[in-house]
């Protein structure tokens, strides 16, 4: 190795986080990087150079780690990526994944072991809350539609409470999850006297890997309270902490979204819209059934799909006695025979003949319209269905 490699190889071992390490037959550190000697809380290498785990770490941690050594020794076989919890004597803890391999001299004969330790701990942290959250889905499957209607029922009763005496809203919806737990939620934010917040998401695909995903939104709903009076900010902030969360998952996951921000006092509504199916608008005056139109600009991608993505808005005029339909793609996805389609326009004839149905069965015969279209009468995936009637505006 000439001096450009050893160069090269001394920046390395100084600026890299990972921790490197090289220890003799006995298991004495013989050299160790810069990482290495400030987790053990040392200024520098000559403190713990001729001495082993068992002086820095808890003697179980030292003992199994040892023992790890022995085997690489014996076997001249790697240990590769082993994540373990490493307890230092003064009571530190970390999660590490650790690998390390045979140490040779000239000859080729082994003389100890090389190391690399890198910390996993915050990545490690998540990951144990994501398996806690499985493993808790997977218990309560059977209990998880009941769960979830009881839910919602809680849901409605905390929103009637609180726009009680506004009148200025009123609220309906419909969760036909395909299985015993989905992936499309809703979320309903009063905000002020006047004004409400409307969150609909579809998680891509189904079951308890997407109704994980929903879990965490409904956490990052709450923490992103501050952002509602601005819908598109809302997206982006939301979009910003899911991709901080998952960015490290082994497969890549989207949601779809639509947050709108219903103000009484304007007599508006201003939407956001991230991949999502924009609301239907159902004009009281006039009977007309329309597709509300995207925000201007090229459309922006799913939730969780890119940090930095920006969602603009869009705004509509509302009249007293004027309806809003939100809903997930589930309901355009039918089981349907070859040859056969629906879409959109089919959509606005359901819930065009719909109208004349009484306001609590509204959503009900527009589900049943939609599925009937099905030569076995079925989704192919989750539906969720949001309805919104401007009842007392200020215009």
């Amino acid at each position: 190795m000439n001096s450009f490699d050893h160069q090269l190889l001394s920046v390395l071992l100084k600026t890299t986080p990972d921790r490197v390490f090289f220890k003799d037959a006995a298991g004495n550190f013989i050299f160790a990087n810069e990482a290495v000697v400030a987790n053990m809380g040392f200024q520098s290498l000559s403190e713990i150079l001729g001495k082993s785990d068992f002086d820095f770490f808890a003697h179980e941690h030292a003992s199994v780690a040892r023992a790890d050594e022995e085997r690489v020794l014996a076997t001249n076989q790697p240990m590769v990526g082993k994540v373990e919890r490493e307890v230092l004597r003064d009571g530190r803890t970390a999660w590490v994944s650790t690998t390390k391999v045979p140490l040779r001299d000239a000859q080729g004969r082994v003389v100890g072991i090389c190391g690399i330790s890198r910390d996993i701990t915050e990545l490690y942290n998540k990951e144990e809350k994501l398996r806690s959250y499985a493993r808790d889905l997977a218990q309560k499957q059977v209990q998880l539609d009941q769960e979830l209607t009881l839910a919602r029922e809680v849901q409605q009763a905390l929103l009637r409470g609180t726009l009680q005496g506004s009148g200025e809203w009123a609220f309906a919806h419909r969760y036909l999850p395909i299985g015993p737990v989905g992936g499309d939620f809703f979320s309903i934010l009063p905000i002020g006297k006047h004004q409400v917040g409307l969150l609909i998401c579809d998680v891509m695909g189904h079951g308890v890997s997407a109704a994980l995903i929903t879990v965490v939104q409904r956490i990052l709903v709450d923490e992103l309270q501050r952002f509602a009076t601005e819908p598109g900010v809302f997206l982006r902030e939301m979009n910003r902490r899911l991709c901080q969360i998952f960015g490290q998952a082994s497969h890549p996951f989207y949601v779809t979204a639509c947050y709108a921000l219903l103000d009484a006092q304007s007599a508006k509504m201003r939407y956001a819209l991230a991949a999502h199916p924009a609301p239907v608008h159902i004009e009281k005056k006039s009977g007309l059934v329309s597709e509300l139109p995207a925000p201007a600009g090229p459309p922006p991608g799913a939730l969780g799909m890119a940090m930095e993505i920006d969602y603009p808005c869009a705004e509509v005029r509302l009249e007293k006695g004027d309806r809003l339909l939100f809903y997930t793609d589930g309901l355009l996805d039918l089981d349907l025979d070859s040859g056969q389609n629906w879409d959109k326009p089919d959509l606005l004839r359901v819930v065009d003949s719909s109208l004349g149905v009484p306001e609590s069965g509204f959503l009900d015969a527009i589900q049943e319209a939609v599925r009937s279209q099905s030569p076995r009468r079925r989704f192919l995936d989750d539906v969720c269905l949001v309805s919104v009637e401007y009842r007392d505006g200020v215009i």
